[in-house]
């Protein structure tokens, strides 16, 4: 009886241990609560469909995010392209399962950069003294930080670069947008549908970087095996609008499959503009 009883704990253990939660880290674009809303509308689908409860991981930066990616900590994870690429490098297991359409049911989206509208004249390109002209930027991480106004500049017929300009990293989107709006930084860099969140506030588009490479949920391989995977790929591309309409913005327009190649182009450009993170 009493090896009957040590076999029984033993069995339930295994079971419990193979029904761990799965770890889901999004990227900290917005406040924690905003996160939280965005996604827990999907995650709950998953939750169902899967039997298995998924736990958040809500970091305080981009960069923390990475650490986490890199040690092999997160099941599942929601990375723009740059974060993408740059955590790849770092940990090969990962793999994206599926990337989300934008407003436009395209899986391709825009990084901008934005000025207050009522001194948005005042601000044109080519009106600017880069000495005296401040930029709020989200994270060296992000797509539409350093990367993407930088990029902006240089397409300018002025021939600018971001290092000519003083600008500073605030972390979020939103809060770049803010900035902003507030009158603290005359231009901002951040993702297209989250300014278009502030254009009651009076902020307005300068200048567009179009058709970076969707936002995908990615996995680590090496935590998540092929079955599961398997399952959380069917069971996101089977959603129906009615259902993934109701989800948060930004991943309420449709899911396609996802692969490598989608980034192969963006990836090429990086090596051949010879990027690096501009801390």
């Amino acid at each position: 009886m009493y090896r009957l009883s040590l076999l029984f704990l033993f069995l339930c253990g295994t079971l419990l241990a193979d029904v761990k939660p799965l770890v889901f880290a999004p990227l900290p674009m917005k406040d924690a609560v905003t996160i939280y809303e965005t996604f827990a509308p999907m995650t709950r689908s998953l939750e169902l469909s899967l039997d298995r409860k998924i736990d958040y991981h809500i970091s305080e930066s981009y960069e923390d995010l990475m650490v986490a990616i890199q040690k092999g900590e997160i099941d599942i994870t929601y990375l723009g392209p740059l974060p993408y690429i740059l955590a790849k490098e770092k940990n090969e297991n990962l793999k994206p399962l599926v990337v989300f359409n934008e407003s436009d049911s395209k899986p391709t989206y825009a990084c901008v950069l934005v000025a207050w509208a009522p001194q948005k004249k005042q601000y044109e390109l080519k009106n600017l003294n880069p000495k005296e002209t401040t930029i709020a930027l989200t994270s060296p991480l992000s797509t539409c930080g350093y990367y993407a106004v930088d990029r902006m500049l240089k397409r300018s017929e002025y021939g600018y670069i971001l290092d000519m300009f003083r600008y500073r990293y605030l972390g979020k989107h939103d809060e770049v947008a803010l900035a902003v709006v507030r009158g603290e930084f005359q231009y901002g860099g951040l993702k297209e549908d989250i300014a278009n969140q502030y254009s009651h506030l009076g902020l307005e588009v300068v200048a567009r970087l179009d058709n970076m490479p969707g936002f995908a949920l990615i996995v680590d391989s090496n935590r998540v095996d092929p079955s599961l995977q398997g399952a959380i790929y069917n069971t996101l591309l089977q959603t129906k609008e009615e259902i993934y309409s109701h989800w948060g913005r930004g991943i309420d327009k449709g899911m396609r499959p996802a692969s490598d190649e989608m980034y192969w182009n963006f990836k090429q450009i990086l090596y051949k503009d010879q990027w690096r993170l501009k801390p």
